[in-house]
């Protein structure tokens, strides 16, 4: 640990850093995923810092929450990349990176967009 009393994210566990990859894969803030869990925003992020000694209920709910497998969260099993290929997918990573205002921009446009499709297609 740093000075500061935060773990640095190489001394971060291995379950507290699934956590926090898989919460952002799925473009949910710490504040959003404790509300769907009735925990606060402190407790998700102490989670995601230090070993998180989490009860069987609760990893089942972070679980549903995330919209992945208990074994996922607990590192049993890999999750399956079912995210976009190639060029989608260097765009969608490079767009994590900017403000969470114009992610939500861009989901928009893709939702408009797929919808739009579905529609002329129907």
């Amino acid at each position: 640990m740093h000075a500061g009393g935060r773990p640095t994210k190489n001394q971060r566990s291995a379950i507290g850093e699934r956590i926090s990859k898989i919460r952002e894969e799925q473009g949910i803030s710490q504040v959003e995923l404790a509300k769907q869990l009735e925990v606060s925003q402190q407790t998700v992020a102490a989670w995601e810092r230090k070993i998180p000694s989490l009860r069987s209920d609760t990893i089942i709910k972070l679980a549903e929450a995330l919209k992945v497998t208990p074994d996922e969260i607990l590192g049993f099993r890999e999750r399956k990349n079912t995210g976009p290929k190639g060029k989608l997918k260097t765009a969608f990573d490079k767009a994590t990176n900017l403000p969470r205002s114009q992610q939500k921009r861009i989901i928009d446009l893709i939702e408009d967009i797929v919808t739009a499709n579905q529609v002329k297609n129907i």
